[in-house]
């Protein structure tokens, strides 16, 4: 299976009025929330030293691509919550770890090697997280 779009992150200063606009004005389905999520093996993989963080995560009843609005709660420097700006893509592939070689390979430089974690589903993954030269934000992930 080529790459395949997964979910949009969006990074939000107010996961209120986020919610209002994607899941009560546009009508996405509200799957999981988390009030509040971090720790050391995720704060490395999102590049974002003693992340705290708010998660949501939607879906449109026609499936499609999901959005995951993400509410920076505490990092360890004013510099990081910068970071932490703007959008995101998550992309669901195969061969992770080749793609991490490539990505280094051509100087892009992943927040960490691949991990091995738990979805907030419950699913086994390996994934990892970089930036492009313009600043967006990518997630790469594989069932593990």
């Amino acid at each position: 299976m080529p790459s395949a779009v997964h979910h949009v992150i969006a990074f939000t200063k107010d996961m209120g009025r986020s919610l209002l606009l994607f899941r009560d004005i546009l009508g996405l389905e509200l799957k999981w929330r988390l009030p509040e999520m971090g720790g050391r093996k995720m704060s490395a993989v999102l590049g974002l030293p003693g992340l705290k963080a708010e998660m949501a995560y939607l879906v449109s009843a026609q499936g499609g691509v999901a959005v995951e609005l993400v509410r920076i709660i505490q990092t360890e420097a004013e510099i990081d919550r910068a970071r932490s700006d703007g959008t995101g893509l998550s992309l669901r592939v195969n061969h992770l770890g080749a793609i991490y070689r490539r990505l280094r390979e051509h100087n892009w430089n992943p927040f960490t090697e691949p991990v091995d974690m738990l979805s907030p589903e419950g699913e086994a993954i390996r994934m990892f997280c970089f930036r492009t030269d313009e600043g967006l934000f990518v997630e790469l992930f594989e069932v593990a």
